[in-house]
């Protein structure tokens, strides 16, 4: 498995859009400084970035096995029944459906008050950071396919950013046309 560092370095980038590209270099930068912040070295920050085709079985792989990283952004995460509550005005009871969640790692999406329109990305932060105060940031961006968190540590502002980008590129376009001031 390729570290972003060992992604960028490598030709396996050639194939990316250059705007993928120019993400990944982003997490990179932003992990480095993450990393100088904290006192570790880039080495041992590791995040996990991959698209699972909404594959439950390959999500809770993923957070059962991945201990060791630090993030984990997931693009298509499955959307599905999780389960059953019983209910008193329904006798079939009422379905659970969302995305998994496991209790070494601290999750952030999108959510959306439309049931259809849910999130293409969801981000993981292992519990090991759990003292750091992280931030879900709407007011950033609030699009569908990207999930941006920021967080506060040295007495500096952090922040990560998830994109999913279809075959049509829509976050892209939508990160091109957006003007933010941090």
């Amino acid at each position: 498995m390729l570290s972003a560092t060992d992604l960028i370095r490598s030709n396996t980038t050639a194939t990316l859009p250059s705007a993928v590209k120019q993400i990944i270099k982003v997490i990179i930068k932003l992990a480095q400084t993450f990393a100088y912040s904290r006192g570790i070295t880039l080495i041992n920050l590791k995040i996990f970035l991959q698209n699972i085709c909404k594959n439950r079985t390959f999500m809770d792989n993923i957070l059962k096995t991945n201990k060791n990283f630090n993030i984990i952004f997931i693009q298509e995460p499955p959307w599905t029944f999780i389960y059953t509550i019983p209910s008193f005005s329904n006798k079939n009871s009422n379905s659970i459906v969302g995305m998994p969640n496991h209790p070494n790692w601290i999750t952030f999406f999108r959510s959306s008050n439309n049931d259809n329109k849910h999130p293409y990305v969801i981000s993981y932060i292992n519990t090991y950071f759990s003292y750091i105060y992280f931030t879900l940031r709407r007011d950033i961006f609030n699009y569908r396919d990207i999930c941006c968190f920021s967080f506060f540590n040295n007495g500096n502002t952090f922040f990560m950013i998830n994109v999913y980008s279809n075959d049509h590129e829509l976050a892209l376009k939508y990160l091109k046309n957006t003007e933010v001031n941090i």
